[in-house]
This record gives structure tokens, sequence and C-alpha cells, in this order.
């Protein structure tokens, strides 16, 4: 995977300093690989127990690894996150399932942290607070091995539970993870720091409430996510909402599968008039738009930025036209970003309409992500968007992202180069960047660089901005010119 340089910056600005630094320790990682029985067992680091790779000072490196050994501890915690590819920044993302690309990261991830552990004792007490940061647990035996672990090591010493560093957890829990609830419960019981939660759950969970009570109240990002699409999903009330919502008033994104049941007493609402800390909504059933709507006064959500109107992994795209419109007249003032879900088959009326109706409501917009659910190749932006009669000219940002239904990554590669290369700034006249939400491999995306530029020419593309076109992560893809649009050379 592509990794940006700017991950890494010693104090000051030294980046001479910090760039000879990373490449020397980029090369020491190389000389600690795990064989490849060690990069199949994938999951979160253990705690070594005889085996570590000595520093010899005799070695032909000596020289090169006494300069490594002088190097403040701050400094090696900026390389360690580098080398894992671990960010906070990047902790608010919500997790591509679908993606094979997502699994294979996390698992990349794994092996990495481990080889940091068994370098040397020194290394491992720097690692260990950044191995067991961020985890996903996909099944059961992994999630086994982090309890048995933690279990062990609280046992020895009331303070050494691991389970106090973890800040991030993805876990999964479906029929054939294994992970019941119980066994979440249990983890969450571990860890007090917890600031994200992603979970990707069977259609047939249980009541939600038990779980939102053992997350702790220092929770920032909270994304639960069906496995599929039920009808019968669970419902909570909106006074069971709000009760978790005051309970944890740090948390800045929230994303539910439930359906949302209005309040019988408007009494309890009417005490909470106001969730600041609420930057992020996603919307994945129609129920929550409504009753938030018709239940929160206008303005409860003062400082709401992005909206996001849809789920990746549904089946279907829950929100109307009419919901939406009715949350951006209540709730629009501040959005910056919006986030829409447009089926392959479904009519790029309801896009466009919705799109005027943000326009109009949301005055302090400047991004628009469109999602692209079910999409066969070859994708082709219908000119009812680009007529030039409609223009959104407060809009400066493009976010693209295609649902992962081919088994084939050049043919998803290939529906990124097609949708870059629409007429975008037709509609958007002030348009300067285009982000794929999601990563991509830097090789793997130029090589297709030529359906791009056959796009820009067929008809010929005009921008009165240079567009700079990136990934999720901001790793750069590439580079529109202005006037008539052309791919620039790298």
């Amino acid at each position: 995977m592509h990794r940006k340089a700017s991950s890494v910056s010693g104090p000051g600005g030294e980046s001479s300093s910090v760039a000879r630094v990373k490449s020397t320790a980029l090369r020491v990682f190389r000389t600690i690989r795990p064989s490849r029985g060690e990069a199949a067992s994938f999951g979160p680091p253990t705690v070594p127990q005889t085996t570590y790779i000595p520093i010899k000072s005799g070695d032909s490196r000596a020289s090169e690894e006494d300069h490594i050994g002088k190097l403040p501890p701050e400094l090696w915690l900026k390389i360690f996150r580098f080398a894992a590819e671990v960010s906070e920044l990047t902790n608010s993302l919500q997790p591509d399932y679908a993606n094979p690309r997502y699994r294979f990261k996390t698992n990349a991830q794994d092996v990495t942290k481990r080889s940091l552990l068994l370098v040397c004792r020194q290394w491992y007490h720097l690692a260990t607070p950044i191995s067991y940061e961020a985890i996903r647990f996909p099944i059961m035996f992994i999630l086994q091995k982090f309890l048995d672990l933690s279990s062990a090591l609280s046992k020895a010493n009331s303070s050494a539970s691991i389970g106090r560093y973890l800040k991030h957890l993805d876990i999964t829990v479906r029929p054939h993870s294994g992970i019941p609830m119980a066994c979440v419960s249990e983890l969450l019981q571990e860890t007090p720091n917890l600031l994200t939660f992603f979970a990707n759950m069977d259609r047939n969970l249980t009541d939600p409430i038990p779980l939102f009570n053992l997350l702790p109240s220092r929770l920032t990002h909270l994304h639960i996510q069906e496995y599929g699409y039920n009808p019968e999903r669970w419902t909570i009330s909106l006074s069971d909402l709000l009760d978790f919502l005051n309970s944890h008033p740090n948390l800045s994104s929230i994303s539910l599968p439930f359906k949302f049941a209005p309040d019988s007493d408007p009494s309890r609402i009417a005490q909470n008039r106001s969730w600041s800390s609420i930057r992020k909504w996603t919307f994945q059933d129609s129920s929550q738009i409504v009753t938030l709507v018709s239940q929160l006064p206008s303005g409860a959500l003062p400082n709401l930025t992005e909206a996001e109107f849809g789920n990746g992994l549904a089946t279907h795209l829950p929100c109307s036209l009419h919901d939406i419109r009715l949350f951006l007249a209540a709730h629009g003032k501040s959005l910056v970003s919006v986030c829409l879900y447009q089926a392959d088959g479904e009519s790029m009326l309801k896009l466009s309409q919705t799109l005027r109706s943000i326009n109009r409501l949301c005055l302090h917009i400047a991004e628009i992500n469109v999602a692209f659910v079910g999409y066969f190749p070859p994708f082709e932006l219908p000119r009812s968007l680009t007529t030039g009669q409609f223009r959104m000219p407060r809009i400066v940002s493009l976010g693209i992202w295609f649902s992962y239904d081919f088994l084939d990554d050049r043919i998803h590669v290939q529906q990124y180069h097609r949708a870059v290369a629409s007429p975008w700034p037709e509609l958007f006249p002030n348009l300067t960047r285009i982000r794929l939400l999601e990563e991509q491999d830097v090789d793997v995306y130029r090589a297709h660089d030529q359906l791009t530029r056959q796009g820009l020419l067929n008809p010929f593309r005009r921008a009165t901005c240079p567009v700079v076109v990136e990934d999720i992560s901001g790793t750069v893809l590439g580079e529109l010119t202005r006037g008539i649009c052309t791919l620039v050379d790298r």
C-alpha cells in the first residue's frame, strides 16, 4: 500500500533529518519481516517470549544502529506509526467491509506490529501501546486470544491489562464469525479508553441498549452496520437514543442500523435541546430522519457538518428525496459535506433534485460525495446533470465511491477512471478536488491512466480550476489541468 511521506514529520520541520531517519527505519524493518508462517497468523500481536532480534555493535551496520539508538522515543513512535500505517486521523473513517483491500490492509498492519514487538525489549515497550491501539476482530479465535492474553496479564499484574491501550475497535458479530454478544460485552468491560467502536453485526441482533450501556463515556465515533437488510429491524425509542447521547458528551460521529421511534413524553425532549458534539450523522433508515425532524427542535445539532443519507452495504437506499429535504430544512444550515447514494437503474432525477435542495438549504456546503451502488461498467454520467442549466458554485470538493460488486480489481479501478473523466466541472464550476472514497494502490491506479485521458477528450472537458485527484487517505493520484482538461504527466 502506498504511504504518504507527510505521515512522518520531526519536530521543528526538520524534513531532511526525518527523511534520513525514515529511510533508516525502513531498512531495519526489511530485516525483521516475518516468515511466511508468521505472516499467515493474523490477529492482534502477542507477547514475545524469548525471541528478539538483537542489535550487535560489531555489525557492519553499527554506525547506523548507533544513530538509531540515539533517537528520542517520540520520534520512534512516529516511525512506528508510519510503518504500521496507524493514524488517529483515520479512526473516524467507516470501514468498507465489502472491499477485500480493507481486509488485506488490516492483516498487513497486524504483521508489521508483530514484527516491531520482536526486535528488542526497548522496541517492545515502545511499540506495545501502538500495537494494541487499533484492532480488528473478524473471528472468535482472534478475539479469544486477546481475551486470554488480557486475563493472563491482569492476573500477573492488575495494572498490566492490554485492554487499556485499545482505542479503536472493529468487530464482526455474525454467525460465521462465531463471536457472541456475551464476548463483545466482556471485551468492552476491558477497554475503558475506547474512542472508536465499529461493528458489522448480524441482522438478528437483539436489544442494542445493553451494548450502548457498556460503551465508555469518552467514546468519539460509533458505527454499527447490519450484514444484509432486515425489514424487521430493532426499534429504539428516541428517549433511549438521547440518553445515550447525553451520557457520551464527546460523541462526534454516529451511524446506527436501527429504527427510531418517537417519544411519547415530549417533556423528556424539552430537557435536552442541543447536542453540540455531533459532527457527522449517517442515516441508515428513513425512520431516523422522520423521528429526528418531528421530535427535535430546529438547531438541535448546531455543529453538524457532515450528513450521509444511506448505507454502502445495504441492498436498498433508505432515504427518499422527501426525507432528505425535511432534514436539510431543519438541520442543514451548518452542513459542509453531504453524501448521497445512487443505485444503478435509479433515475438521476432524484439526484438532480436533491442537489438543488442542498444548494438552496445548505449555505455553507462545500463538498458533495456520491456513492454509486451496483453500477455496472462502463460508468457514464447522464447529460441531464451537466447541461449547464443548474450549477453549484460553492462546491470545491467531490467524493466518488463505487460499491465493490466485481471480483476483478481492474474493473473496479476503471470505473473510477471513467468517473474522474466525467464532466463534473459543468455542474461544479469551482471544483478543485476529486476524492476517491477508498484507498488506492497508486501503481495499480495509474496503470489505467489512459482511460482518464480518453474520457477527457471525447468530448473535450473544460474546467475553470486545476483539479487534483486523490484517494481517501489524501494520496495524490493525478491532476487535471484548467481550461481544456488534460491529465498531467507524472
